[in-house]
């Protein structure tokens, strides 16, 4: 009888004896924000390839969500680049909501707010295999005299990187439609292969490609006849091998009185041949050609 009322007693004895259980504290905001920016350290340090979405574009860059915490990536350390500042804002607000992966380049800890800046020059982007005579969306990010420059990433949803190339204006149906044209407008174009140098050949869907892609440069020298009829827009030019364009060109060492060349050249009827030398390309993709005989014009069809 006594075991059991020692055991009794020594059980209510341990019983008020016993040390209460600690509460946990919630964390804090600030607790749970040096969380965040600690792991983002550990990150930086050991060069942690991390994903982010981009949130709004500034003048010189996008502000991200990167492990909870804003960041900013300059459009300098963007994963491609373009010539200017001016093309980076044309595209800008379509990479609201993109994701793309970077590293931690700084954090300013102690700065209000907590500063990030994130590098993503290196990205592994999808191979991408364009289609021949597809056709394609793409956004205006640069105006030129002859044309527009255009990203082809937009179709993708920027998942292949940027795909610059160039539209000449000729591919636009009419004046009205590329007078109204501006940056960052979407716009359709077709692809064509590539040029020698790499990038991509851009028009409408009869474009010729030939004539970028280096397989005519053996042209470029040689004697050629020239034949005159309408073009698609129905006005008269000199047409080489009944297909290629080429701008007809008066030598004033062949031809002393041009004024009056031009003059023969211009009473010329439909289907006149003529005898030129190509001597080399326009930046709208036709030949030049210097005059060298202009042959008996065959009868006007159009008569």
């Amino acid at each position: 009888m006594s075991n059991i009322w020692t055991k009794l007693k020594e059980k209510i004895t341990n019983l008020f004896q016993a040390k209460p259980k600690k509460k946990k504290v919630a964390k804090t905001k600030k607790d749970y924000l040096s969380d965040l920016i600690t792991k983002l350290e550990k990150a930086q340090k050991k060069q942690d390839v991390l994903q982010f979405e981009i949130k709004s574009a500034k003048r010189n860059g996008f502000v991200v969500k990167v492990s909870g915490l804003y960041a900013f990536v300059s459009f300098y350390h963007m994963p491609w680049q373009y010539r200017s500042i001016e093309q980076w804002r044309s595209v800008s607000k379509y990479l609201i909501g993109k994701k793309f992966n970077g590293i931690v380049h700084s954090i300013s800890a102690k700065s209000r707010p907590v500063k990030i800046l994130l590098n993503a020059e290196k990205q592994n982007f999808d191979k991408l295999q364009l289609v021949d005579k597809e056709q394609y969306n793409c956004v205006i990010i640069q105006r030129l005299r002859f044309g527009f420059v255009v990203d082809l990433g937009y179709h993708f949803g920027w998942k292949y990187g940027s795909i610059v190339g160039l539209i000449h204006k000729s591919s636009f149906k009419s004046d009205e439609e590329l007078i109204s044209a501006k940056l960052g407008d979407i716009v359709q174009t077709y692809y064509h292969g590539r040029k020698k140098n790499g990038d991509p050949i851009l028009g409408d869907k009869n474009v010729n490609k030939e004539l970028l892609t280096g397989e005519l440069d053996d042209l470029i020298g040689s004697v050629q006849t020239a034949v005159l009829k309408k073009d698609s827009n129905g006005r008269r030019s000199f047409f080489i091998k009944e297909k290629y364009k080429t701008i007809i060109n008066i030598n004033p060492e062949i031809f002393p009185d041009e004024k009056s060349t031009k003059k023969i050249i211009e009473d010329l009827y439909d289907n006149a041949v003529v005898k030129c030398k190509v001597i080399r390309m326009s930046n709208k993709n036709n030949f030049v050609s210097d005059l060298l005989e202009i042959e008996t014009p065959k009868k006007n069809i159009d008569k």
